[in-house]
């Protein structure tokens, strides 16, 4: 079947209370991070109070951090050229089995080894952590920045990476896999909000609160699409396809046969809305779809309909929350 691959862009914001077989909140931010880019971002710290920011991901159980030492001694460059930063070991640390390789959608590979320490998750230390570090990447670190990572997907990892929400779990600090992102109403490019681990919060919902069901089958957390619309256009029905939801990606990747439509719609919405013909033009260096960011404010919303009996819908507010501007 064919697939519509969306980063709905859970920017979240997550704070971390833990006690025992209870909710942990961390506080999350999306924004740019040079030389990465934007993404949703949580920061850890070492038990010497280090501080690292590691991409919130949704489409990977990863759990690894970028090597200070790999890094430096391969772009000769300083980890604080890196807005995110990088891990250093408390003592000497180098590659050794296991390692394991990382794959990512966009065809980024990664290879790390593991190490063990006490991490302060939000506001909590936790001893003994496992977690990856980057010692090898492809394409290199000089021509794509590397990022730590937290997986969030049910896959929980294996028995030498584990997830770090099979660890939590593991260690009673939270007493389920269930986690939750929340969105504080705010404008682009900065919004923060919530995650939450190892349960959710009523008091945060917007009520009546409807649901749709979530696939899981092959560990990524997809929900099926059954309608489309750019702006006040024509709506697009009986799509019947499923959405990945990945906040790992900044990106609407989105199937052949309804890609051209798309962007077509999203044009003239554009420049209905601006009385003009907006320059919405691909650049094929980097495969992407772009526009000046002074037209943001007139971009169409698009609205998602994903449940079939009754049409409940999510806005991406613009389309530059999905396509780099």
């Amino acid at each position: 079947m064919t697939q519509l691959i969306i980063s709905m862009n859970l920017l979240s914001s997550i704070i971390l209370l833990a006690a025992n077989g209870q909710v942990m909140r961390l506080e999350t931010h999306y924004e740019d991070s040079p030389l990465y880019g934007f993404g949703l971002f949580h920061t850890l710290t070492d038990g010497r109070g280090q501080p690292t920011s590691v991409l919130v991901d949704t489409g990977s159980n990863y759990f690894s951090f970028v090597w200070k030492d790999w890094y430096e001694a391969a772009t000769k460059r300083s980890c604080s050229t890196m807005a995110a930063g990088c891990f250093e070991c408390e003592g000497p640390c180098a590659p050794k089995e296991p390692t394991k390789n990382l794959e990512f959608l966009d065809g980024t590979r990664m290879k790390v080894f593991q190490r063990k320490e006490k991490l302060a998750v939000g506001h909590t230390d936790v001893n003994d952590l496992i977690f990856g570090l980057i010692f090898d990447q492809d394409p290199p670190p000089t021509e794509e920045s590397p990022i730590s990572i937290l997986g969030l997907s049910s896959n929980e990892g294996d028995a030498n990476f584990p997830s770090l929400m099979k660890q939590l779990r593991a260690k009673g600090f939270i007493g389920s896999s269930i986690f939750a992102l929340y969105l504080f109403p705010s404008s682009l490019p900065f919004i923060d909000g919530g995650l939450l681990l190892g349960g959710g919060d009523s008091s945060l919902h917007i009520k009546p609160m409807p649901f749709t069901e979530l696939l899981t089958g092959d560990g990524l957390y997809k929900v099926k699409l059954h309608t489309l619309q750019v702006g006040d256009g024509h709506m697009t029905i009986g799509i019947n396809e499923d959405v990945l939801l990945d906040t790992g990606t900044n990106f609407l990747l989105v199937s052949q046969i309804y890609y051209d439509k798309l962007i077509k719609d999203i044009k003239a919405q554009a420049n209905k809305a601006a009385g003009m013909t907006v320059p919405i033009t691909f650049d094929s260096g980097r495969d992407v779809w772009t526009f000046p960011c002074q037209y943001l404010t007139i971009m169409p919303p698009l609205t998602f309909g994903l449940c079939e009996e009754k049409l409940y819908t999510i806005e991406c507010l613009t389309p530059c929350d999905c396509l780099p501007c």
